[in-house]
């Protein structure tokens, strides 16, 4: 599956699963508002947004999904601590080098194609997290090794469903705003769909056709 193709696949996955996912961000943005529950809550969404959670796996329920926001919450925020500091220095440089006042700001672009590294690498390393239970040292290594090998692909999936929106949203003079709250539960789906495949795990299709309605194509 082309990075491309997979993009486009997550707005029909979000389409397919609209309202759990609007119930799930809803919880994420509020739980982000807290702060110090902003890391479990966003393993939570990844874990929603998991593509084998309906066609293979049970989703879980309002329970279920709070006992994970505890039992992820060390582990969440080793994550964070890991990754988001990073993510904050590079857009912190791009933007005092960007606004032109230092004698490098020649390096602007260099920060920017370093925000846009981190930002991914970190969605990457949150939805390994989630789909997964390893130790929160080794996602992070596993996370960071998948981004570098698949990170051509990583940031056509980035641009397609985070840069591309929020632009659309900006140039409709913010009418659109109230998409933005959907971006989150879309880039999850996103990247959890590509941790998969670049991991090479098991991907169900549940709108792919079957042989019996293949064999009717065929025949018709």
């Amino acid at each position: 599956m082309s990075a491309l193709r997979l993009a486009l696949r997550s707005y029909r996955d979000l389409y397919d699963r609209i309202w759990i996912m609007l119930l799930v961000s809803a919880a994420w943005w509020v739980l982000l508002i807290t702060v110090i529950f902003a890391p479990p809550a966003t393993l939570l969404l990844f874990k929603h947004a998991d593509p084998r959670i309906g066609p293979w796996q049970d989703r879980p329920g309002l329970r279920e999904s709070g006992e994970f926001l505890w039992a992820q919450f060390i582990r969440s925020w080793i994550v964070t601590l890991a990754t988001l500091p990073i993510v904050a220095l590079t857009a912190f440089n791009l933007d005092y080098y960007g606004s032109g006042v230092s004698a490098l700001s020649f390096l602007s672009p260099l920060w920017l194609v370093l925000l846009l590294l981190t930002v991914t690498a970190t969605l990457v390393i949150f939805a390994l997290a989630a789909m997964t239970d390893l130790p929160a040292k080794q996602v992070i290594v596993t996370g960071a090794r998948v981004t570098g090998a698949r990170l051509p692909a990583a940031l056509v999936v980035l641009l397609f469903t985070v840069i591309i929106p929020l632009l659309v949203i900006m140039a409709s003079y913010y009418v659109l705003l109230p998409l933005a709250a959907v971006i989150p539960a879309l880039v999850a789906i996103a990247f959890s769909t590509f941790v998969l495949k670049a991991t090479r795990a098991p991907l169900p299709e549940p709108n792919r056709p079957t042989e019996e309605r293949l064999h009717e194509k065929r025949s018709g």
